[in-house]
């Protein structure tokens, strides 16, 4: 019995041993809270670094534990094995030790705020003004609410400067600045109304904008070309104090002018051994209204001595703007000649001219016939022999056109023979002058007219045929 007792009681022991052990591994271990060695300092321009007190291999010092400026600082210490260590108190988070560098006179320093937003834009309603940080050291005060357009100014005060400064040392109150901008205005542009080139842009209407104010050219004297990428229209908004004025660039259809097309003022010449030279007139014109001279330039055949047809052109200036009438600008081509002005009747009488076959000399060799135009009446004339080239210097002749009455200057012509083909009207024979028509491809188109009388012959030749 004694000796299962003392067993029993090892064994007791030992189990107590170890249950005791136990106990004891599971334990950590505990540690002081530590300090700064000092947590105040004066600014003195160089830089301070704070220290604990104690130091312990269990903690280590991290944070903001340097720093040269006045203000204020927090540095933090930590557990570097919190499964083995824990404060005196049995908690184990990192402890956070405040620290300050105050000014040499002794003022707490605060920072300088700012506001949270500096730029509104208007929209009609009342737009306020916070500081980015809040401290009872110091009030935000002046232009703090505004609702219009413009720029104001808010003010921060220190509370007590006695014992506050800002951070450089100063105790003014900040002037901290804002704006509202002016809003852009809601518009439906105008469309602009045609006009022709030389008008102002002031003559063209804008249709069908919209908005709380006015539309106009913004330069409504200058003259639109035809050519053109638009040009800029100004909406004037009625609240300029919040809204913007706008511009845009509005597209305008600028119709070119047109002016009619010119004719040589004589487009048939004789030869007489000068130079002709042709000029352009407006027929149905008054001459106040012809064209400026420098709209266009006369070119190519201007000038011409000798027999023969000529080509002139008439070119627009500035094609870009201006056109011919019937609305072109292309060149305009013009034809003109210089005849053979030779034409003599052989032998005729104002009886027999229209009984008997005559014989005429003419310097045109392209008529097919010849009709009679006055006296009225339907007598006809047929070329029944369209002779070759002749001496005509020995025929007298004239041409009423020309005034050229010796026909040394006219050597050369053409014979015809010309036949009645209807017989002479009634009353006929108490006429002294007759006229004749000279056709080239049928009866509607004339080249030229003649008229007989008893002393001379007068001949014109239209300017479409030579």
């Amino acid at each position: 019995m004694k000796t299962m007792f003392k067993v029993l009681g090892i064994i007791a022991i030992a189990v107590i041993f170890v249950f005791t052990a136990c106990d004891d591994g599971n334990r950590k271990t505990q540690i002081a809270k530590p300090a700064l060695t000092q947590n105040q300092f004066t600014y003195n321009g160089s830089e301070r670094t704070v220290t604990l007190n104690p130091a312990n291999a269990a903690y280590t010092l991290g944070g903001q534990t340097s720093a040269t400026a006045v203000g204020t600082y927090t540095a933090t210490v930590t557990l570097t094995n919190t499964a083995n260590y824990e404060w005196a108190d049995g908690t184990s988070t990192a402890l956070s030790l405040n620290w300050s560098i105050t000014s040499a006179g002794g003022k707490t320093q605060i920072a300088k705020p700012a506001l949270t937003q500096i730029q509104f834009t208007y929209n009609g309603n009342t737009r306020t003004v916070t500081l980015n940080s809040t401290n009872t050291a110091y009030t935000l005060s002046g232009d703090i609410t505004k609702t219009n357009a413009g720029n104001y100014t808010a003010t921060v005060t220190l509370t007590n400067t006695a014992n506050y400064e800002w951070t450089d040392g100063t105790t003014d109150p900040l002037s901290l600045t804002w704006s509202i901008s002016k809003a852009d205005p809601f518009v439906t542009w105008p469309t602009a109304n045609q006009i022709t080139y030389g008008e102002a842009l002031s003559t063209s209407t804008l249709w069908y904008g919209s908005g709380d104010g006015d539309f106009a050219w913004t330069n409504g004297t200058r003259i639109p070309t035809v050519i053109n990428d638009g040009y800029e229209v100004t909406f004037t908004p009625n609240d300029t104090a919040n809204y913007n004025i706008l511009t845009r660039i509005v597209e305008i259809y600028v119709e070119k002018i047109y002016i009619p097309r010119p004719q040589l003022t004589t487009n048939g010449f004789y030869p007489d051994g000068n130079e002709h030279t042709i000029t352009l007139t407006w027929l149905g014109l008054d001459p106040d209204d012809w064209p400026d001279a420098e709209l266009y330039t006369l070119d190519g055949d201007t000038t011409g001595t000798d027999v023969g047809e000529y080509f002139a052109i008439v070119m627009l200036n500035d094609p870009d703007n201006y056109g011919w009438l019937p609305y072109g600008n292309d060149l305009v081509e013009i034809r003109w000649v210089i005849h053979k002005a030779h034409s003599y009747i052989g032998s005729w009488n104002q009886t027999s001219i229209y009984t008997s076959n005559f014989d005429w000399y003419i310097g045109i060799d392209s008529i097919i016939y010849v009709s009679r135009g006055y006296p009225s009446g339907t007598a006809f004339f047929t070329i029944t022999d369209w002779g070759d080239e002749v001496d005509l210097s020995s025929f007298y002749h004239t041409t009423s056109n020309t005034g050229v009455t010796n026909p040394e200057d006219y050597p050369k012509g053409y014979k015809l023979t010309l036949t009645p083909t209807s017989p002479l009207p009634d009353g006929m024979e108490g006429w002294n002058d007759f006229y004749f028509f000279l056709h080239k491809d049928d009866e509607n188109e004339m080249i030229g007219t003649v008229k007989l009388n008893n002393d001379y012959l007068n001949f014109r030749v239209f300017t479409r045929q030579p």
